[in-house]
């Protein structure tokens, strides 16, 4: 790939696992998605420039599932590539649901609250499994 001055050499995401009453929220991306169509993930996105890490989880969490959070912990991080070949560090944060209606943000279809056993039996990407489990044992256990 031939990379431009327009062209992010990377970016970084955070991502939310927002947690309430043992389940946490996670949406169905668009089908016309261009990175992972249908699949179901984690609540987040890029991080702007100038935006901190906070900053940046509480909005994407605001513009795609509607919610305030609270309580925001650090949990792991990946490293993936977009469509476009771009590559991305992503952050993984637990945090716990403060108010708000639960909604699906432009870019889903759905959101909704699951526990891990309704988590099997949806089609996620990346590696989400291993970081919801680690965020739920730590929330669990005030390990934050």
């Amino acid at each position: 790939m031939t990379r431009d001055a327009e062209t992010p050499m990377h970016m970084v995401v955070v991502m939310a696992v927002v947690i309430k009453n043992d389940r946490f929220l996670a949406g169905q991306r668009s089908l016309d998605d261009a990175d992972w169509p249908g699949k179901w993930c984690l609540p987040g996105g890029k991080v702007e420039v100038g935006e901190t890490l906070e900053q940046a989880m509480r909005q994407e969490v605001m513009e795609e599932a509607g919610v305030e959070i609270k309580n925001i912990f650090y949990v792991g991080d990946l490293i993936n590539t977009d469509s476009e070949g771009i590559p991305y560090i992503g952050l993984i944060y637990g945090c716990e649901y403060e108010s708000g209606g639960v909604r699906a943000g432009d870019d889903m279809t759905k959101m909704e609250w699951l526990s891990l056993d309704e988590f099997g039996q949806k089609e996620f990407i990346r590696q989400d499994d291993k970081h919801i489990k680690k965020a739920l044992t730590m929330y669990k256990a005030n390990e934050f």
